[in-house]
């Protein structure tokens, strides 16, 4: 137990304090940020838990995901969250998993033990400010973390960075159950680029470049050729994929070029400004033509002031 509680430690950068719990009813563990002398908290691990997992086909495998968990909360109070409730705890089976995934190389069916433990700490209480998250969220939420893990070569900052935006996407099982949709994307992606540079040889076709003049997050969407829509983060990290088809967390960009298909878009273009607790509030949005050979470049900052230049009249 004390092995793994060091190996958690030099993985997650933290120190804590660690202590077994005798649970009075029901089996259990948790993180709190309060310990005694130089260190991130305490962890508690319940017997009762221990005992019952013990019991089970893998289940020295289940506690040291379960530890994993309760140090995902650590990392949470280290970076400032203070947010309860569901998304709390599915970042932390996220980071659990992201720890399974880059610690251990498991069989396929400790992995399925280690996907139904997690299924069966979840719950129908949507409305109870202790609801945890559904079986298959909580499933879904580990094994995004494990796959994250193996796909990607990171370290636990740019994981925690990618495991929130999952949880905050408010649809964590859907990453892996489209799979297959985001590579129909992309590949619709890469054809629509040949047709564009083939565009821009035959028709000098211009480009648009949004420039953000502050640190601020900002987003421009608007709409493709195809009617779907699509967003360009500014100033805030993103989750794209490279060209081996891996979902990777991008660093911020303050500015972003966008290539029409046509020098006229008669598409709007929007910029919003990005608050995590107001929402996204419109800056500006219109049509704008092309010169062609020529980019029309849109500088904006947050009090929703903005210039154009070289637009086509």
């Amino acid at each position: 137990m004390f092995q793994e509680i060091n190996k958690l430690q030099a993985f997650f950068q933290v120190k804590i304090d660690f202590f077994y719990l005798i649970e009075d009813y029901t089996e259990n563990a948790y993180y709190t940020s309060t310990c005694t002398y130089n260190c991130n908290g305490s962890i508690f691990l319940g017997v009762k838990m221990l005992y019952g997992q013990l019991q089970k086909k893998y289940g020295v495998e289940h506690v040291k995901a379960i530890l994993a968990h309760e140090f995902g909360h650590c990392v949470q109070y280290l970076m400032g969250w203070q947010e309860l409730g569901k998304r709390r705890e599915l970042h932390s089976d996220f980071l659990s998993g992201y720890y399974t995934g880059r610690v251990y190389n498991y069989t396929g069916e400790i992995m399925n033990s280690l996907y139904e433990e997690f299924s069966s700490m979840g719950d129908p209480y949507y409305w109870d400010s202790e609801h945890h998250g559904t079986k298959d969220e909580r499933k879904c939420a580990f094994l995004e973390g494990y796959y994250y893990a193996k796909e990607n070569n990171t370290n636990v900052q740019l994981a925690n960075n990618y495991g929130i935006q999952y949880i905050m996407a408010n649809n964590p099982c859907a990453v892996r159950k489209y799979k297959a949709a985001v590579q129909q994307y992309q590949t619709e992606i890469q054809r629509r680029t040949l047709q564009l540079e083939k565009d821009i040889a035959e028709n000098n076709v211009g480009s648009i470049k949004f420039k953000a003049k502050d640190d601020k997050k900002y987003k421009i969407v608007t709409i493709n050729g195809f009617g779907q829509q699509v967003v360009y983060p500014l100033n805030q990290p993103y989750i794209g994929i490279n060209q081996n088809g891996q979902r990777v967390n991008n660093p911020p960009i303050s500015e972003v070029i966008i290539y029409p298909i046509s020098a006229n878009t008669q598409v709007p273009l929007s910029i919003y400004k990005s608050n995590w607790f107001f929402g996204d509030r419109l800056i500006c949005q219109f049509s704008p033509k092309i010169c062609r050979n020529s980019t029309v470049i849109i500088s904006f900052d947050k009090t929703s002031s903005y210039t154009v230049e070289n637009l086509c009249r």
